[in-house]
């Protein structure tokens, strides 16, 4: 009668351990979740900021040109920038035929909702006034978390290219 309860006992004590593991490993995965969204984040503020500053800082440059590389989260496919004023935006990213087709920066550009957004759609309101695009509008895409894009101050608006 004994060896049955201890039996029944080192079941309890397996299923309990179990339990805990379970816990501890579901604990984990969540923080290590949570972590990688916070990194991504800051992140993506850390761009918005330097995108703002670089546009104000080389639009006073004059004609000083230089190439700069930002860092994304890998979630994301590609940066696009719209200039706001262009009116005739007759651009490959809005012709469907074209292999650069991007029907999210068409339909930010009609709405004149954002000059400076992601595709998947986690940067979607930053407005730069001053920012004149290469062509009305391109999509930079990611090449392992990064894209590079040059600025040229004009004076009063800075140019900013693909490269």
């Amino acid at each position: 009668m004994s060896q049955r309860a201890q039996i029944q006992g080192q079941i309890f004590v397996f299923l309990l351990a179990l339990v805990i593991v379970g816990v501890i490993l579901f604990l984990g995965y969540k923080g290590v979740d949570m972590m990688i969204k916070q990194s991504d984040k800051v992140q993506l503020d850390e761009f918005k900021r330097a995108v703002i500053d670089d546009a104000k800082l080389y639009q006073d440059y004059g004609s000083t040109s230089e190439a700069i590389k930002y860092t994304l989260p890998s979630s994301i496919k590609y940066v696009c920038f719209l200039e706001m004023g262009a009116y005739n935006l007759a651009n490959e990213i809005c012709t469907p035929s074209s292999d650069s087709y991007q029907s999210l920066a068409c339909d930010a550009w009609d709405k004149k909702t954002a000059s400076v957004f992601t595709i998947p759609p986690k940067i979607s309101d930053l407005k730069i006034t001053t920012l004149n695009v290469q062509g009305g509008a391109f999509c930079a895409e990611t090449v392992l978390g990064n894209i590079k894009v040059t600025y040229e101050g004009l004076g009063d608006k800075t140019q900013i290219n693909k490269v």
